[in-house]
Formats: structure tokens, C-alpha cells, sequence
């Protein structure tokens, strides 16, 4: 058995977005066959029971919540001035922005690392994989490294960069390229969620670093099939995703514009309902008002929402990775309507599992087919879901990533 420290920093609990999901189902899946510890930003308090899915009670929770951090004599100094020596000492370096969360968190590490001694630590983020793996690698020399890659990070903030004319980002693009083109110095392996991304991690290491293809995947158990014979009479559209998060907010934003009228045109009684995390801000406030849509933001249980609702939608223009939202709208029997960056790494075929267009009219042209072609939306609808249950069920997944770890150990 092996023992594995993961590290999020971030709140990953309950999973309520891709990322998330992601974090808490491969701790789970992990937790079939070894020894996992999590160090968690989170209060050991928020992993208690009564939240759903349940947090797996074999996992060991290492919380940094409500701890000091680092200290030391420099602390007699100004607060801000301490902080800023102890980090460049602890990171061994003159330049660098202080960063409290790493503070917070070494002496916890160091702890786990001297109690626990994993033999294998995994980092669900790249910034915090900058931040500990020297710390690693001094302390715990045997400790193998493997990084999960959720999206390749420089081409978001690029992208982010380039869509609101923003240079600070345009620096963090340059810094996650920095950090991503030498991976291979810093762990023994990688994980990514869709052939797409691995290959690209693969090129920018120079093919130096071993990685493999773990994809998102969806516990079909907790997400069953609509089998409501009269679901394809459903007017309403459905998308689910956060809005704090930019693609999301970009993609919505262009088919609210750009095909929801066309939409409306030929379905005046159709319905838009948005599910997620959203704040109303300057950008997206025309969909508070207007009462053709429907804005339930954070909801505690998704599946009444998919179960009303007819087609879901995932139009994305930009982002990577693969799409949590699309492989739960299958789970759940509603057939898709996407970009063709919305389904990047995804194994479907277009047309068969779910429908693609990428320009306003094509777009809105296949929503409409499926609001009105009761053959198409039930056989989409059922490609889908077998497509989930054969390649993306968590389980399938899990069985995976252990035979991974397994062989990176």
C-alpha cells in the first residue's frame, strides 16, 4: 500500500465545479487501494457529514486552516517585512513575490513529511507544485513528485490575457510557461485529464517526463438517466457552470448574444436556465432581466434541473482540459449541443454522442433540432449516456490511476 499526500490549495469540498470534482474523486479513487492525506486551506469542520457525496473516512484530512504559518526570529521585524525575508529564505531565493499561503503551509508540510513519510506526493495545482517540490525533494529525498494537470495553465492565462487586454496576466502566462517547460526537473511524473494536454506537457518537457491520460469522469451511481418518456417536450435549455469562471462566462455571454435570439425566433416559449456560481457584474447583468432566462446560480442538488430541462449547452471558446458539465449532462440523459472546443478530449463522436457547431446560426440550428426532433434528441440522448457508463464512470477511471501509481512507485 502506498502512502500518497495530496496537496490542494484550494477549497475543493463539496465538489461543486470541474476542478473540484476532479480533486475529490481521484482522493477517493486513490483511497480504494492506498494510504491518502489531503493538506486542505479547508477547516477540518467542512468535511463533516451530512454533505454530498460524503468525504471518503479513509482519508486522513491535514488542515492549515486558522494556522500562523512559518515564524521566526525575523518576526520581531514588521509584519510584511518578516513575511517577505522568511519566504526568500525558505524558498531559497532573492526575488519572488511573498506568498502567505506557502508560510501557512510549510510547517504543516514539514510536519507531514517527517510523521507520514509518503512515498508518493500529488499536486492538484501547478503554483503549489512551485512552491513545495524543492521542499520535497530537501526533506523527503525518496518522495516520488507527480503533478495532476487540470488545464495547461499558460494557454488559459493567455488566453484570459488576450480576451480582456490584461498584461499582469500576460505575466502569468509567461510564468506558468516558465514552470510548465521545466517540469521535468521538479517531479517524476504527470497526470493529465485528456490526450490533448498530455501531449502538450510531453513536448514542452522535451519528452523528459513520463505522463499519462487520466480523464474526468462522472459517478454515473449519483447522476442517473432521466427516463422520463416525455423529456424531449422539455422547452428549456440548460447550462451548468460557474460563471466566475471566464470561459464560461465568454461562451454564455456569445450564445445569449448570438443564438439564443435565433433560438427564440423559432421557439418564442423556449427557456434559458443558468446553474452555477455566478455574482452579477457589468457583463453579464442583461441576463438577470430578462425573464426568458432563468438564473438559479449555486444550487444544492443539480439533478432537478437537468431532469426539467431538455438540451444542454457547453458553448465554449476558449479553455482546455475536458468538460465535467458535458459528461454530467450525458449521465443524466440531456443531450448536448457544443463548440468544438467544448469537446476536446472527450472520446465522442460528433453527431452520435452529442452535436457540434461553432458558428451562431449552425448552433442555434442544432438546439432547435433537438427541441422539435424527438428521434434525434432520445438516440443523442442515449449515445451519450452509454458513452459515459463505458469510458468516463469513475470507477473505470479509479481502476486506472491506481495501475498508474502502481507503476510510477
Amino acid at each position: 500500500m502506498t502512502k500518497i499526500l495530496t496537496i490542494i490549495p484550494y477549497s475543493f469540498y463539496p465538489p461543486t465545479n470541474g476542478g473540484s470534482l476532479r480533486c475529490f474523486y481521484l482522493l477517493r479513487e486513490m483511497a480504494r487501494k492506498h494510504q491518502v492525506s489531503v493538506l486542505t486551506v479547508q477547516s477540518v469542520a467542512d468535511f463533516t457529514e451530512g454533505q454530498y457525496p460524503a468525504f471518503p473516512e479513509n482519508v486522513r484530512i491535514i488542515s492549515i486552516h486558522g494556522e500562523k504559518g512559518y515564524r521566526s526570529f525575523l518576526n520581531k521585524l514588521a509584519g510584511k517585512a518578516a513575511d517577505a525575508v522568511n519566504y526568500r529564505l525558505l524558498q531559497r531565493t532573492f526575488r519572488g513575490r511573498t506568498n502567505t499561503y506557502f508560510l501557512q503551509a510549510y510547517p504543516s508540510l514539514l510536519k507531514v513529511l517527517k510523521e507520514l513519510k509518503p512515498d508518493l506526493v500529488f499536486y492538484e495545482n501547478l503554483e503549489a507544485l512551485s512552491f513545495f517540490s524543492s521542499v520535497v525533494s530537501r526533506q523527503l529525498p525518496t518522495a516520488l513528485q507527480v503533478y495532476d494537470v487540470h488545464n495547461i495553465d499558460s494557454d488559459l492565462w493567455s488566453q484570459l490575457a488576450l480576451a480582456q487586454q490584461n498584461s499582469v496576466f500576460e505575466g502569468y502566462a509567461v510564468n506558468a510557461l516558465k514552470s510548465e517547460r521545466n517540469l521535468y526537473k521538479k517531479v517524476d511524473a504527470f497526470c493529465a485529464c485528456s490526450d490533448a494536454n498530455r501531449e502538450k506537457m510531453l513536448a514542452l518537457n522535451q519528452g523528459y517526463l513520463p505522463g499519462f491520460t487520466i480523464p474526468n469522469g462522472v459517478d454515473t451511481d449519483a447522476k442517473p438517466f432521466d427516463e422520463n418518456p416525455l423529456k424531449h417536450n422539455n422547452q428549456e435549455i440548460l447550462f451548468c457552470g460557474s460563471l466566475d469562471y471566464f470561459p464560461n462566462e465568454e461562451g454564455l455571454l456569445w450564445f445569449y448574444d448570438n443564438v439564443f435570439p435565433l433560438i427564440k425566433e423559432a421557439i418564442p416559449e423556449v427557456i434559458l436556465t443558468l446553474v452555477g456560481e455566478s455574482a452579477k457584474n457589468g457583463r453579464n447583468q442583461k441576463l438577470y432581466h430578462d425573464p426568458s432566462v432563468h438564473v438559479e446560480g449555486r444550487v444544492a442538488d443539480v439533478q432537478p434541473f437537468y431532469y426539467q430541462a431538455g438540451p444542454c449547452i457547453a458553448p465554449l471558446l476558449s479553455g482546455s482540459g475536458t468538460r465535467l458539465k458535458i459528461l454530467e449532462a450525458m449521465s443524466f440523459g440531456n443531450p448536448v449541443v457544443s463548440t468544438s472546443i467544448g469537446t476536446e478530449g472527450l472520446k465522442a463522436i460528433i453527431g452520435k454522442h452529442l452535436l457540434v457547431a461553432d458558428d451562431p446560426l449552425a448552433f442555434a440550428g442544432r438546439v432547435i433540432a433537438l427541441l422539435q426532433d424527438k428521434d434525434l434528441f432520445e438516440k443523442t440522448r442515449f449515445e451519450g449516456r452509454e458513452l459515459v457508463c463505458s469510458d468516463y464512470a469513475w470507477g473505470k477511471i479509479g481502476r486506472d490511476l491506481n495501475k498508474v501509481l502502481d507503476y510510477i512507485v
